[in-house]
């Protein structure tokens, strides 16, 4: 009896344990998002400047895989010692640490707002990317931001 019983009990706790693992590692990704993740309550100062700068700030901490595929349109991508990629780096830089540029850029702040309120209405990441570069493209050259796939 008891040898059945740690048949019927051992499936009944592995599989669970099992299922866990496997979601953790399908869960935590790759690349970017995964080297950059950081909190809100590690923000310097500098995000602290205004609301608008402090709510941009937390839309990149909440929404960064989403910011690594947008493009930012500030001219940040032409920077000669740090030229942006996306609108994450705009943020956050690859270490985890906040990069102060976003702090006084409104072109990156507003893209920031527009991607995660067209994201909330439903609009994919691939039309979301067509909006930006919509709105944004007469604000000067992109950063080198690869294609926004779904």
């Amino acid at each position: 009896m008891k040898r059945w019983l740690i048949v019927v009990v051992a499936p009944a706790v592995l599989l669970p344990a099992l299922a866990v693992i496997v979601f953790s590692v399908l869960a935590g990704g790759s690349g970017k998002e995964q080297e950059t993740r950081v909190t809100p309550s590690d923000f310097p100062d500098f995000v602290y400047s205004s609301p608008k700068v402090e709510s941009g700030y937390r839309l990149a901490v909440e929404n960064q895989q989403l910011f690594d595929r947008m493009p930012c349109y500030c001219g940040c991508g032409a920077m000669p010692e740090d030229p942006h990629r996306n609108l994450l780096d705009c943020f956050i830089n690859n270490d985890g640490s906040f990069d102060s540029h976003a702090s006084g850029c409104d072109v990156c702040l507003d893209i920031a707002s527009d991607v995660v309120q067209w994201r909330a209405e439903g609009r994919s990441v691939t039309e979301t990317r067509s909006l930006v570069d919509a709105k944004y493209q007469s604000y000067g050259p992109a950063t080198s931001t690869g294609p926004a796939v779904d």
